[in-house]
């Protein structure tokens, strides 16, 4: 596109203000701000009783490690542009040095740091870290922790190609930092190559800094994403919490850590994660989460992931509150659903055709069936639960508050075609029941009918169910 010769040109229509004085201030003014707050903190004075030995040199290591941090001040990147301020006396009265030294003196002093003076520095920051941490009088820390990318050259050490979305051929570094949401200031790091992923040695690291700020600021509590989540279920004010507690299946790469091949019917032969995940069904957040591989049962340590939740629940939003779980039949387990009637929990299970359970049987046996809809009939009956002990009585239920009319927990839609039944546990004591019987009822819906209108009756289809009552 070619522009013409006046859009190029510019009129100058007045004279900017000019001023003289003998305030003899530079621009970098603001540097002056700066020392005189290194002088309140007593910095110099810590940099010179830790460094100790590493502080020789004509310049001295206290003014070199200045010289440094002014630069970072004044926007400079590079050591190169030393050769900027090398005339500026408020830089030279900032580093406390009446002659700036040329960058390849900076150079050779920072060839001569070792592990042990770069720790020391590192232990200063911390130190006044923590003591601004103090004085804030924060109440709860919130800690995010990521990684970075920091592009390199094409010769520096431990440098590696990794995730750089801008420039994907150049090695960089792909540090891990933890800092302080309240105030920006980094808490840890962990230098790594560009090619790691970005939770490697996350583990070890969150140990060590939550280890550290429990040693310097005493067991601190963490705001983490279950304080925001339990602050929201106050503020909702919600008389009883339904919980939906399920498997689901995340498709892995071949060669992640800790993911094996399992139920994963799309793609069967990928390794994949089968995490047990607990949600709560009125807003859809994730109470608490369990990583598996994918090579386990759907109730794989589901048991103790209950009772966890149970008492974290309980100890953040008190006892009165009622719990009400969903679950699929693969939680149809005696040890679950023992602990959640011992704790007074209502919960809603699907029922397989178990042989222990008698279910196979019954249907087998029974003569009568009721009509529930035009394709859909049924029958009601009590299913002796002798496996699950006499603290499932019918009579025995827990119930969140007998002035109240029964409820019901609100079942998820059925495909009748599984001819699976639903143990719904609930309030319901209206009806008198034997000391060691369990309602069993099943809500099938189809296409557009109201649930309620077969709620209490175990329905599975009569001419699906010929063959099987011949066994």
């Amino acid at each position: 596109m070619r522009l013409k010769v006046r859009r190029l040109w510019r009129a100058i229509r007045q004279e900017l203000p000019i001023q003289f004085g003998h305030e003899q201030l530079t621009s970098y003014g603001g540097l002056e701000l700066v020392r005189r707050y290194f002088h309140l903190i007593g910095l110099n004075a810590r940099i010179r009783c830790t460094l100790d030995k590493h502080a020789g040199g004509d310049y001295g290591g206290t003014h070199l490690v200045l010289l440094v941090i002014g630069l970072l001040v004044a926007g400079a990147r590079r050591l190169q542009h030393l050769r900027y301020l090398t005339n500026d006396s408020l830089f030279a009265r900032f580093c406390g040095l009446s002659r700036i030294p040329s960058d390849r003196t900076v150079v050779n002093w920072l060839k001569q740091f070792t592990q042990a003076s770069l720790g020391a520095l590192a232990r200063i920051n911390s130190e006044l870290l923590y003591e601004q941490i103090q004085k804030l009088e924060l109440r709860r820390l919130t800690i995010d922790l990521d990684g970075t990318v920091i592009g390199t050259g094409d010769q520096v050490a431990w440098a590696a190609r990794g995730f750089n979305p801008h420039h994907p051929k150049d090695p960089s570094y792909y540090p891990l930092l933890a800092h302080l949401a309240q105030t920006g200031q980094i808490l840890r790091l962990k230098n790594r190559p560009g090619n790691v992923h970005d939770s490697k040695g996350a583990e070890r690291f969150v140990r060590e800094l939550i280890g550290e700020l429990r040693a310097r600021l005493g067991r601190a509590l963490m705001r983490l994403n279950s304080e925001l989540l339990y602050e929201q279920i106050q503020k909702l004010g919600l008389r009883r919490l339904t919980i939906d507690l399920d498997g689901t299946v995340i498709g892995t790469g071949g060669k992640v850590a800790w993911a094996m091949r399992g139920f994963n019917p799309h793609h069967p032969k990928d390794p994949s994660y089968y995490p047990l995940l607990a949600h709560l069904a009125q807003t859809g957040q994730i109470l608490r989460l369990k990583n598996r591989p994918g090579n386990v049962h759907d109730s794989k340590g589901a048991e103790r992931f209950v009772r966890e939740l149970i008492g974290e629940l309980r100890a953040r939003l008190g006892r009165a509150l009622t719990l009400e779980f969903r679950m699929d039949a693969a939680f149809f387990q005696q040890n679950l659903l023992k602990l959640l009637t011992r704790l007074g929990c209502f919960y809603a299970v699907k029922v397989p055709l178990c042989r222990w359970t008698g279910v196979k049987a019954l249907i087998a046996a029974q003569a009568r069936w009721t009509a529930v809809a035009g394709d859909i009939d049924g029958f009601e009956t009590q299913l002796e639960a002798g496996g699950l002990g006499t603290a499932v009585a019918g009579g025995g239920l827990p119930q969140a508050d007998s002035s109240s009319e029964p409820e019901e927990l609100p079942a998820r839609p059925v495909l009748t075609r599984r001819r699976l039944l639903r143990i719904l546990r609930g309030g319901d004591q209206s009806h008198a029941h034997p000391a060691d019987a369990v309602v069993l009822r099943r809500r099938p819906r189809g296409a557009g009918k109201d649930l309620r209108r077969t709620q209490g009756r175990v329905c599975p289809r009569r001419r699906a169910h010929q063959p099987l009552r011949r066994q």
